[in-house]
């Protein structure tokens, strides 16, 4: 059985813009958050520029009451920041996992309406990692790397925009790093994107072995088949490692690349900002000023690298769901799907013909006919049905026949109605129970 679906190709940009559509419900508590980011982004502003007036004011006039002043704006902007912080970090969370919570259930309910062929195409364990893990990686991003795109995006910003108020020139000189930065991160992310989406394949892949592995292991033991599926699985980790080496290969040139290009702007302003300070062109403070907030400036560079990776782990996460969810079902009710009347308990089957492959029939032109009361036996030789026709009855299959209870043609009655009338009266080979009480299974 094929474990692997095919790679979905949606656009990076159209996934974001789908991803982020589930926050717009949540658009209270969203802005009250991006409230608080700026608030942070704010707040990061007033040390560096309190440390210039200090130097070059307190300590040149050695004024007092501006010192107290100072120590006060410090204190205050550090108490906002904290309850900033609090309330950004405590709705960005409850935002999160109510969109990973509905995104789950949206998942979970689509799955539902898929035919039996879906299911016996995938592997139970791929299906459970995109369900649970890819969903557990969209939290992760909602809440964490969220908040720091932006609050590092605004702080970069309103470092920008003071740099060019202490000195232009100095400025430019600063920023002429960032755009080459901003164009290997572009370069960097169509790279590490793929690799992500098969480091999450592979992990389905596993999760789908080791589930099968468990529910049969009774198999596995009875034909002594024990060597054999541990190398397999063993084979299966062993790409997965080796994927994600790889991974952390291009992690391990892009973010110290990042960083040492960071280092351009540090050592220009430390070689024409001291001659600026000498030549009386610029204050000492100003450039104690200019190199604190030159470091707060890489630092949000640094930080969005850093979290990029969990960004692209997440769009590598939600291209994944996006694909079962854009899944259309084969069974669908038409527009006029009526529910079933007059119910008298006859079951009948008129050219019952199914295959799987939509080449080989498994079942070709069965007719059956059951009366109210009747109780009747399929058997056959292995392959011949026996499980096939039954599952026809409460429409989990398409197929091409037609299926009569009563009076009422199915085709024109709704599949859950369907399943409904139906399920009732068969007993399948295979006893399914549920972790509920005896009566409810």
């Amino acid at each position: 059985m094929d474990t692997k679906t095919p790679l979905h190709t949606a656009n990076p940009q159209s996934t974001s813009r789908r991803l982020f559509s589930y926050l717009i419900p949540y658009w209270k508590g969203v802005t009250v958050a991006a409230v608080c980011m700026l608030a942070v982004a704010w707040m990061n502003l007033i040390p560096p520029w309190l440390t210039k007036v200090i130097i070059d004011e307190v300590f040149a006039t050695n004024d007092w009451g501006m010192l107290h002043t100072v120590a006060l704006i410090l204190i205050v902007s550090y108490a906002v920041k904290y309850v900033a912080m609090y309330w950004q970090h405590q709705i960005s969370h409850v935002v999160a996992e109510k969109v990973v919570l509905r995104i789950r259930t949206q998942l979970y309910e689509h799955l539902q309406t898929m035919s039996i062929r879906f299911f016996r195409e995938r592997q139970t364990g791929e299906i459970m990692s995109r369900v649970v893990a890819d969903t557990e990686a969209l939290r992760e991003m909602i809440a964490h790397t969220a908040n720091i795109f932006v609050t590092q995006t605004l702080t970069f910003l309103g470092i920008s925009v003071i740099l060019f108020t202490l000195h232009p020139t100095l400025a430019c000189f600063t920023l002429l790093p960032v755009p080459v930065m901003v164009l290997l991160t572009f370069r960097f992310n169509n790279r590490i994107r793929k690799t992500n989406r098969r480091i999450r394949e592979q992990l389905a892949a596993i999760n789908a072995r080791l589930q099968d592995n468990i529910s049969g292991i009774p198999i596995i033991q009875l034909f002594a088949r024990e060597p054999q599926e541990a190398r397999t699985f063993r084979n299966e980790n062993t790409d997965y490692l080796n994927v994600v080496v790889h991974g952390v290969t291009l992690w391990s040139r892009y973010g110290p690349l990042m960083q040492n290009m960071a280092g351009i702007g540090v050592v220009t302003v430390t070689w024409y900002g001291g001659l600026l300070v000498m030549e009386g062109a610029l204050s000492v403070g100003s450039l104690v000023a200019f190199m604190t907030y030159l470091w707060r400036l890489y630092w949000p560079i640094t930080e969005v690298t850093n979290e990029n990776e969990r960004f692209q782990k997440a769009l590598a996460a939600a291209d994944r769901i996006f694909e079962y969810l854009d899944e259309i079902p084969e069974i669908q009710d038409m527009p006029d799907a009526r529910a079933i009347t007059d119910v008298q308990g006859t079951v009948t089957f008129e050219d019952v013909r199914f295959s799987y492959n939509d080449r080989d029939e498994v079942l070709r032109g069965i007719d059956l006919s059951i009366q109210r009361g009747e109780v009747i036996a399929i058997v056959g030789q292995s392959g011949a049905g026996k499980t096939t026709l039954p599952d026809h009855g409460p429409d989990s299959w398409p197929r091409s026949d037609r299926w009569r209870r009563s009076q009422n043609h199915t085709p024109g009655v709704s599949a859950a109605e369907h399943r409904h009338r139906s399920t009732g009266d068969i007993s399948f080979q295979r006893v399914y129970t549920r972790q509920h009480r005896l009566c409810q299974n």
